[in-house]
């Protein structure tokens, strides 16, 4: 199943229909087979695909490498099914089909060169897919001993320079051999190798342990002291691969305290904040949730599982998953309190205000909000009070209580804005005041926008940056200004699909504003699909509805009310 069909909880999205595919139609499965220059019985070779792999494609083309290699009698699939120590010897019939599918795999593993053997099996151990200066580092025709400094030797055929060109001549072959063999694949597109997950698997469990070890651990030291910006100046996912490739790996390899500690801080900030990737920050976070995203393994230090829960929680947020996020808070904060641990409980208050507000119980939004306040102000930590009293004047101010929002400004604005970068991002109050005061009450300007802009930009804080996009289109469409307040909108849904997420709330408003515009010709199907969507941004539909003069919505009848927002913070 292709990921990008896929949510955080590994389930089809919306809207999208998972059906099993079966295996090639046998004959297509044998035209692959003489595709790879192997002959036979039409008949025999149908059979045998179907009997032991279903004509899983994947192994149709493995047993095409297997016929290949037999020496007796080359590309001949009758000689090569009937020899006993070939494929004669394969014993399928009391295996399961994905028995006999991994039984065949393994054969075709036996039956490789010791070095295409051992590049395979350590390739294995790479979470995902590599280019060739992985392949060089991991070439097994290398001599395991680097040679003796001294004078640089006159180039002949048996100096370093030629013998290094042997190497890589001798991986080139090995390369190629494994590519034949449908056992590594190759994308010309991106220039980068990668193996089917089931190879992965079959050939990263033959691994003994002191390789498994030593490989993984080459690989994670390869990783490790590539030059690389430091996280918190990551703009894209492809900023993270190294870190994220080392936390895998890690993993991998079992030792997932480890893989923990270089996931959490600095890498988890910048999936969250720099490039909002919540669904590759939940496929970094899954493996410490056995079996289930309810409760994290105690594998960890006891004081990292409410860590590890509130970062998972923020991640389900960020999706829109509150109910999700909601289970995983309080799993955090009952961890929390019981480890005595009171800065991490009012951040876990704090997320579960977040929660229960966007599930519209807002009594209980408003106690919690409440509680984390009351705790950071016992705490009487600075970082903690300022982060508690912003939070409680967003909620303040969604409520509609402007002169107690404002006195909470008043309060949380003297403290200044010189704190840690992971307490908090530059620009987030100043975004915050301009989306649930000013805007609201008709206050905001083109200077305010400006300047949360500008440092919202300078703290790297993508989040708010698109949110600003949205609000400065949203405050454009107010003023009919539909011409410019498209340009701002699409720049917001484009940063939302840059991260892999939707913004039904810019979209919404994108489609009046170029209903407005007299740029859509079908409205009304418009406003029908944006009405179908997983969290559909009801206020903006009404007004699109409105504008079309129906006030029924899609289904003749009114909707339910608006649903309330919140930022993840």
């Amino acid at each position: 199943m292709p990921r990008v069909l896929l949510n955080a909880a590994s389930q089809p999205i919306p809207g999208v229909l998972h059906e099993q595919l079966p295996g090639l139609r046998p004959a297509d499965a044998e035209a692959l087979l003489r595709a790879c220059g192997v002959t036979g019985d039409s008949q025999q070779m149908q059979d045998y695909l179907q009997r032991h792999c279903d004509c899983h494609p994947l192994v149709t083309g493995v047993v095409a490498g297997l016929v290949n290699d037999y020496l007796p009698g080359r590309g001949q699939f009758g000689a090569w099914a009937a020899d006993p120590d070939h494929g004669g010897r394969l014993d399928l019939a009391r295996l399961d089909l994905t028995k006999k599918r991994n039984h065949i795999l393994t054969a075709a593993l036996e039956a490789l060169p010791a070095a295409s053997r051992r590049l395979l099996s350590t390739l294995s151990l790479l979470p995902e897919s590599f280019d060739y200066a992985m392949l060089a580092l991991l070439n097994p025709h290398r001599p395991s001993r680097k040679p003796e400094a001294g004078p640089e030797p006159t180039r002949s055929k048996n100096s370093p320079g030629a013998a290094e060109e042997q190497e890589q001549d001798a991986l080139t072959a090995t390369v190629r051999d494994l590519e034949q063999r449908g056992l590594l694949q190759y994308d010309r597109h991106a220039g980068r190798w990668d193996l089917h997950p089931v190879v992965r698997a079959v050939a990263s469990h033959r691994l003994r342990d002191y390789d498994h070890d030593h490989l993984g651990q080459q690989i994670i030291d390869h990783f490790s002291q590539r030059p690389q910006n430091p996280y918190e100046q990551a703009k894209t996912v492809d900023d993270l691969h190294d870190g994220i490739t080392i936390v895998k790996t890690l993993f991998q390899l079992g030792r997932k305290q480890e893989a923990w500690g270089a996931l959490w801080g600095d890498l988890l900030d910048a999936l969250h904040f720099n490039v909002e990737a919540y669904p590759e920050s939940l496929s970094l976070l899954r493996p410490f949730f056995p079996p289930d995203w309810r409760v994290p393994h105690e594998y960890l230090n006891y004081n990292h599982l409410g860590l590890l829960a509130n970062g998972a929680a923020f991640a389900f947020t960020g999706l829109g998953e509150f109910a999700r996020s909601a289970e995983l808070e309080q799993v955090a904060l009952r961890i929390h309190i019981s480890a005595r641990k009171w800065p991490a409980a009012r951040i876990s208050l704090k997320n579960l205000a977040i929660s229960f507000y966007n599930l519209n119980r807002l009594a209980l939004s408003d106690r919690y909000s409440m509680l984390a306040l009351e705790l950071a102000e016992a705490l009487d930590r600075p970082e903690d009070l300022f982060r508690a009293r912003l939070f409680r004047f967003e909620m303040l101010a969604l409520a509609g209580r402007w002169a107690a929002a404002e006195e909470m400004w008043n309060l949380l604005d003297s403290m200044g804005r010189n704190w840690p970068r992971r307490l908090y991002r530059p620009g987030n109050a100043e975004r915050t005041r301009l989306e649930v005061l000013l805007f609201p009450r008709g206050r905001l300007t083109e200077e305010d926008l400006a300047a949360a802009e500008r440092l919202a930009r300078d703290g790297q804080d993508h989040a708010s940056i698109r949110s600003l996009s949205r609000l400065r289109g949203k405050w454009r469409l107010s003023r009919g200004e539909h011409a410019l307040a498209a340009e701002s909108l699409q720049d917001a849904i484009r940063m939302a699909h840059e991260t892999g997420s939707s913004d039904p709330e810019s979209e919404t408003m994108l489609a009046l504003a170029r209903f407005r515009l007299k740029q859509i010709p079908s409205a009304r199907e418009e406003a029908v699909r944006l009405s179908a969507g997983r969290n559909p941004a009801h206020l903006p539909l009404a007004e699109f509805w409105h504008a079309l003069g129906d006030t029924g919505g899609p289904g003749g009848q009114n909707g339910p009310p608006p649903r309330p927002g919140c930022q993840p913070r």
